[in-house]
């Protein structure tokens, strides 16, 4: 059984749960009716520019379909769990090949930086610094 919140989010970072579901399966179709009982009871749905969702393609799909006008993005928390060494997520991955632990740390740790940049700025400089190590990576790949 899974359980799924919704949430809305403002400007300032606080959020509220607006839904939750708890779904026998996660098929397609139990996703899609508790999404299109969420939109006819929020007659506001479309009002909604952008869903977060975890990484799988039935979820995002279903979202794609009932907020036509809304981004889908994938959650960040999602992204980070999903690249940490050692995670459940990533079996296939020997992080080992490419790069030492410590140098994994910071790239994971710059990903969260570009991620929760607060401003364009912040941003940029993130960019840049994520470019240079990328640059260092690839020397030692070669």
């Amino acid at each position: 059984m899974a359980l799924y919140l919704l949430l809305v989010e403002d400007g300032n970072g606080e959020s509220e749960i607006v839904g939750m579901w708890f779904l026998r399966d996660e098929t397609s179709d139990m996703i899609k009716s508790a999404v299109s009982a969420f939109c006819s009871d929020n007659p506001d749905y479309s009002r909604v520019k952008c869903v977060m969702a975890d990484k799988d393609f039935i979820e995002t799909e279903a979202f794609s379909a009932a907020f036509p006008n809304a981004a889908v993005h994938i959650c960040f928390f999602h992204t980070l769990r999903n690249l940490s060494p050692g995670s459940d997520h990533r079996e296939d991955v020997d992080y080992h090949l490419w790069c030492t632990m410590t140098s994994w740390q910071l790239l994971l740790l710059l990903w969260h930086s570009i991620l929760t940049a607060t401003g364009t700025v912040c941003l940029m400089q993130w960019c840049t610094d994520i470019a240079l190590v990328w640059c260092y990576f690839n020397t030692l790949l070669t």
